[in-house]
């Protein structure tokens, strides 16, 4: 996914996976609350407490998803971040929580152009074929340490299934999503691995704000 120079050329998978839509709750009390301290099932609860169900949107200016892995065999990490970020989710009234978050391939940015170019292209992230990668959310669940986000991914033509933990917070009529996902690109058919420079094993770092709508 990334070259370094013509001799030494260091594919990188920012994977670029990875949409997540957050449903969630608001409490009566302008005050921050974790979905791990409820009592299951969380999003009901809150919903009781005074949560307002239906639409929350993405805020595209305050979220930000960023790819990480490494190349140079395991030596050096790189670094990009996706401009492009779109997203959405509803909180039903019997607390499930689904969305979808959209992120357009060609929107990958490593302040590398030439790099940049190779991760757009077949060999990666395939752009122009395949010009978005959505993340379906199918449920939010309480979990030890913050929320388990379980849904689909789908990118390059391939779908395939995650489950992730993540961290929810939650204020008068914000909801903020933070999570780093660990992505397989083999599990998507990306092997493009010249040399055995790069790593199959990428990170999405995701830092999600939602607004009820």
């Amino acid at each position: 996914m990334l070259e370094v120079s013509s001799a030494m050329s260091s594919p990188l998978w920012l994977t670029t996976p990875c949409y997540m839509v957050l449903a969630t709750k608001l409490f009566v009390e302008p005050k921050e609350y974790s979905v791990s301290t409820l009592p299951a099932p969380g999003l009901s609860h809150q919903i009781a407490a005074g949560a307002p169900t239906g639409h929350w949107i993405l805020d595209p200016k305050q979220s930000n998803i960023g790819l990480q892995s490494k190349s140079m065999w395991g030596m050096m990490a790189i670094k990009g971040t996706f401009t492009d970020v779109s997203g959405e989710g509803e909180l039903g009234h019997d607390g499930s929580a689904t969305g979808t978050l959209t992120i357009a391939a060609a929107s990958i940015d490593t302040k590398n152009a030439k790099r940049d170019t190779h991760l757009k292209s077949k060999d990666f992230l395939s752009a122009d074929d395949h010009p978005n990668m959505i993340l379906n959310v199918t449920s939010i669940n309480p979990a030890a340490d913050g929320v388990r986000v379980v849904g689909t991914l789908s990118a390059v033509g391939k779908t395939i299934p995650l489950s992730f933990p993540a961290t929810l917070a939650i204020t008068a009529n914000t909801a903020v999503l933070d999570a780093t996902v660990p992505i397989d690109r083999s599990e998507l058919g990306l092997t493009w691995n010249q040399l055995g420079m790069a790593s199959m094993k990428n990170n999405l770092n995701a830092h999600l704000e939602f607004t009820h709508a």
